[in-house]
């Protein structure tokens, strides 16, 4: 059965994990996202799942979890890091999510402290291919980022796409939702939590969004920076103009005539 803890069973030092991070009335968005890992990974990698109101427990589950989902409870990750009791501070009275995003960074840090490297996943991902290559790619790299990939075109006609322009400038060039981290991405962790502890607001007028712009500038400032240039990786509704979707002659989805559709992220645009 699977560990409803903060880390019993330490993992090995040279393995690798995924992990989420979600209230209590998330975790069956959290379970789908890992049958899909599990349906099309080649190995059953951990998924820690780290909940902000500590109200997963196992007498309260339908049944046992999969043998390779950890939970952590928040209490769990307070007693270890001190920079998530000041993020829990910090965000004590935000009702808007944000101390989930916030505590991404640090759980992170928690995960790779145990594993070589991590990708963190939002809940509402899911994965219809193959992802071995991901891993492959970041065990190179410190960390590997996820392009947002909206549209580019200045067409002032269209209110889709002159929202889409406007959006990059809003919300970032990448992803929060799917990024890896590898031990030598430590530095960029504490960073960015560094950064979410002193930018709380949700301004996206100013160029702050939550923990998602801080990433703009990670390419041009830590070493071992890397970027997904396949397609079929983190699609959603705010790149469908830019990595078009299509069909193969064996009727699976293909993006821009090319890449296989690694996974989506189910999230408005």
């Amino acid at each position: 059965m699977a560990e409803v803890s903060q880390d019993k069973g330490r993992a090995a030092v040279g393995s690798r994990a995924f992990c989420t991070v979600i209230t209590a009335d998330y975790l069956h968005y959290a379970l789908t996202l890992n049958e899909s890992l599990l349906a099309q990974g080649r190995h059953a990698d951990p998924l820690y799942i780290l909940d902000v109101h500590s109200k997963v427990e196992a007498s309260v589950l339908p049944g046992p979890l999969p043998e390779n989902v950890v939970i952590v409870h928040l209490a769990d990750l307070l007693k270890e890091s001190e920079m998530a009791r000041k993020l829990q501070a910090t965000y004590a009275q935000e009702d808007r999510g944000m101390l989930r995003w916030a505590l991404k960074s640090v759980f992170m840090e928690w995960v790779l402290a145990r594993h070589e490297l991590c990708f963190y996943c939002d809940n509402d991902l899911y994965f219809y291919h193959d992802y071995e290559f991901l891993w492959e790619q970041l065990s190179g790299l410190s960390v590997l980022l996820s392009p947002h990939w909206r549209t580019i075109e200045p067409n002032l006609d269209d209110p889709i796409i002159k929202r889409n322009i406007e959006l990059t400038y809003m919300h970032g060039l990448y992803n929060a939702g799917f990024i890896g981290v590898s031990r030598s991405g430590i530095d960029f962790l504490q960073w960015w939590s560094r950064c979410c502890l002193g930018y709380k607001e949700l301004r996206s007028h100013q160029g702050i969004y939550v923990d998602q712009t801080f990433l703009n500038v990670v390419p041009l400032n830590f070493d071992g920076v890397g970027i997904i240039e396949q397609r079929g990786c983190n699609i959603s509704a705010w790149n469908m103009h830019v990595n078009r979707r299509s069909l193969d002659a064996q009727g699976k989805v293909i993006i821009n005539e090319r890449d296989a559709l690694v996974f989506v992220h189910f999230a408005s645009g």
